[in-house]
């Protein structure tokens, strides 16, 4: 391909059978012709020879000619352009790159084409590099201990990495994260980090190891045995975000020290996590921490259980075996999200951690056939949670994370729900065996998906009355309840002038439960009805709640009696029997909810 260079395509396929049956080879098999630093006003050309070596028994003589993608023929040349390759002989030629003749910085490629008469003989690729604005860089490690020196930068606009493991390098023009990992090969390891370093001159850089403190994180408990370690940094400038991490896969190793270089950020800038994670026979540690502004120049934390909280987690309605794992980080106050806790909860209901407070929380549960996040939380020292995961009723609820539901941008309206929240709101999704959104306008279709409770649709100009249906059905082998779920939402939109988010509703049905999902069978049970609405905008409140109930699948349906925001059961029919709800609700702007749950629960 002529618009393409030798780093995607080399020099092209390879013809076997022409290869075997050639007489003519050149060498070397590529020139390379090096790296042209910044600025070129005083490049000279580099050249280099290339030499066709003749097997035959007759002289060839070859036309040559530089062939590549835009600027290749400006940027190299050979000379000559025609050369006799005696029979048993050689010929050499020179290839030549000119930097200065690029119009841009980067990487040049092409190849020199041989060809006799109409055919092609040989294509040797030919390339250099021509240094966007660069300058040197040393680094200083001041009172580091012996051993290695490695430091890696990370451009922040770019995400680019450099290693330097010398002290020198020459890097291009920009912002950079720098973190230096100074010590014996095998550890302990001193951890400098610097933040915010700006090349746009020769630059010297300090790494002061000698200003570094320890860095130390012991669980309460002496039995715990360390597991995943580490210090993450996060720097953000403007649109752009870098990090690095050092991880410690047994615990952080006794003599790590962490420090800082360069003057600290404004807190919403830099995000420094700290994480530790340990297990016991009775219980996990996750204990994380989230700075801003600057690394800490040592960190020593031995916290006792009653400077932690305790968070009882139970998974309901999963069966014991197979992969399921209790997930969670930590979300520092600029919404970054820190390295990933984990628990196996595949042999128990039932999990407790000890956890640090103050720090805002968000767990999660996962398994072959689902996942679950839950709501961002904050826990207190010396106090107890019971929270759970998969609790019926399993059915829409409304994103806590910031994520839109239901948006209108110019004529471009999306939608988007998490269908299998479960009973404290935490967001669900489930493998499905079939799924459908759609989008009508006026009461005709606009489009439609076979996604599960996504879809982007353009829709014509003006004001209209639109209703958002999406419908699910759960794969059998992932669970019994709420296999079969029905949203509509109807609204009344016009045309904006940006992303606007639209009012959105939708009801979780909280029945008190066992275990086992299920209410006692002919036993009436009140049913309270939760109005879980989009954040972010002026939602009018759901009135006017009608509720039914089915004991045959959706088959048929009878009507419950409702007060306030509440409904009353009256589960009447066989243990075993499944029961499947529906209701309908308005507001006052014409939004009107109609929502169908199959399987809501069971009668034991």
């Amino acid at each position: 391909n002529p618009a393409l260079g030798v780093h995607e395509q080399g020099s092209g396929r390879l013809d076997v059978a022409a290869a075997l049956s050639t007489t003519v080879t050149g060498e070397p098999s590529s020139v390379v012709l090096g790296r042209h630093e910044w600025p070129h006003d005083d490049d000279v050309p580099a050249t280099k020879p290339l030499r066709y070596r003749n097997d035959g028994t007759q002289p060839v003589t070859l036309d040559l000619a530089v062939r590549g993608p835009e600027g290749a023929d400006r940027v190299f040349s050979v000379s000559p352009a025609r050369v006799t390759v005696p029979a048993g002989g050689t010929a050499e030629v020179a290839v030549s790159g000119d930097a200065r003749q690029g119009a841009a910085d980067g990487a040049y490629s092409g190849s020199v084409v041989a060809t006799a008469g109409d055919a092609e003989v040989l294509r040797t690729p030919v390339g250099l590099n021509r240094e966007p604005e660069c300058y040197p860089v040393t680094f200083d490690h001041p009172g580091a201990p012996g051993g290695r020196r490695l430091t890696l930068l990370v451009n922040v606009a770019t995400g680019a990495l450099t290693y330097v493991r010398d002290g020198t390098a020459r890097l291009a023009k920009g912002d950079y994260l720098v973190q230096s990992l100074l010590g014996p090969e095998e550890g302990p390891h001193t951890i400098v980090t610097r933040p915010d370093l700006r090349v746009e001159r020769a630059t010297r850089v300090v790494l002061d190891a000698g200003a570094a403190g320890p860095l130390e994180v012991v669980a309460p408990d002496p039995a715990a045995v360390p597991g995943a370690h580490s210090v993450v940094v996060e720097r953000r400038l403007g649109e752009h975000t870098a990090s690095v991490e050092v991880y410690h896969p047994g615990g952080f190793r006794p003599g790590t020290r962490v420090g800082h270089a360069g003057p600290s950020l404004p807190a919403g800038e830099l995000d420094v996590f700290v994480s530790a994670q340990s297990r016991s026979p009775s219980a996990s540690y996750w204990l994380g921490w989230a700075e801003q502004g600057r690394v800490p120049d040592g960190f020593v934390r031995r916290p006792r259980e009653s400077d932690l909280a305790r968070v009882r987690t139970t998974i309901a309605l999963k069966p014991l075996g197979g992969p399921r794992d209790l997930a969670g980080y930590v979300v520092a106050p600029s919404g970054a999200e820190g390295p990933t806790f984990f628990t196996d909860v595949t042999s128990t209901p039932t999990s407790t951690r000890y956890t640090t407070p103050d720090a805002r929380w968000r767990a999660l549960y996962f398994d072959e056939g689902s996942l679950m996040s839950g709501n961002e939380e904050r826990y207190g020292a010396g106090r107890t949670y019971d929270r759970s995961f998969g609790a019926p009723v399993i059915g829409p609820v409304m994103y806590t994370s910031g994520y839109p539901n239901l948006t209108r941008a110019g004529n471009e309206i999306a939608v988007s729900l998490s269908l299998f929240g479960d009973r404290e709101g935490n967001e669900g999704y489930s493998r499905t065996s079939s799924a459908r959104t759609a989008l009508y306008r006026d009461g005709e279709l606009v489009g439609e998906n076979d996604n599960t409770g996504h879809g982007t649709f353009a829709v014509p100009p003006g004001p209209a009355v639109f209703r958002a249906r999406t419908e699910v059905t759960r794969a059998p082998e992932v669970s019994d309840f709420s296999t079969r779920i029905e949203v509509d939402w109807t609204f009344r939109s016009d045309t904006t002038t940006r992303e606007r988010r639209l009012p959105m509703s939708v009801v979780r049905f909280t029945p008190e439960l066992d275990h086992t999902g299920s209410a006692p069978a002919h036993r009436p049970l009140t049913l309270p009805l939760v109005v879980d609405q989009q954040r972010g905008v002026d939602n009018p409140p759901l009135r006017h709640f009608r509720v039914d109930v089915s004991y045959d699948d959706g088959r048929s349906w009878a009507p419950l009696p409702v007060l306030g925001r509440a409904a009353l059961v009256g589960n009447r029919a066989v243990p075993g029997t499944f029961v499947s709800l529906r209701v309908h609700a308005t507001d006052d702007r014409g939004g009107e909810l109609s929502q169908t749950v199959i399987h809501a629960y069971r009668l034991g």
